[in-house]
């Protein structure tokens, strides 16, 4: 994706270039797009295994909820005062500052929404961890019956 702006920005992809930021988490990216594949993977290949989906959703949304976090941190205010936009003006309108507004816009729309995401994952994990406690209370209920079954 890197490579091919339009992917990305549409038409935009003539005035915005991704900013800096994101080559620092295109592996954490990556490798979040390659374990949701694998979850899915695993919950078509043993539909038998009931602790899957909601164990390794679970998981997913928080290792997603730890990667925005740092991402959020990276792009706040460093030492000297600046921070690490989300996207950046394309060299060929460097000098514009209609383009500048344009990319602040951008970044501004960017922060809001990751934020905004980063509340949706605190949701979901009270949910999920909510569903993964109900399979687990369940199982042990299930098994307590069993055995009580088994003394008779």
């Amino acid at each position: 994706m890197p490579h091919y702006p339009w992917l990305i920005f549409g038409p935009a992809a003539s005035i915005l270039s991704v900013g800096p930021i994101w080559r620092e988490f295109y592996g954490a990216i990556l490798f979040m797009t390659v374990f949701a594949l694998m979850r899915s993977s695993v919950t078509l290949a043993r539909p038998q295994w009931e602790w899957f989906p909601s164990t390794a959703q679970l998981l997913q949304t928080i290792m997603g909820m730890v990667i925005l976090k740092f991402m959020l941190d990276a792009a706040g205010v460093t030492a000297n005062g600046s921070w690490h936009p989300f996207v950046v003006v394309a060299e060929s309108v460097r000098h514009s500052a209609q383009y500048a507004r344009v990319a602040a816009i951008v970044n501004a729309s960017i922060l809001i929404a990751m934020t905004a995401t980063w509340l949706g994952f605190s949701i979901a994990v009270v949910v999920q961890a909510w569903e993964v406690l109900r399979y687990v209370r369940k199982r042990v209920s299930e098994a307590g019956e069993a055995a009580a079954l088994l003394l008779r």
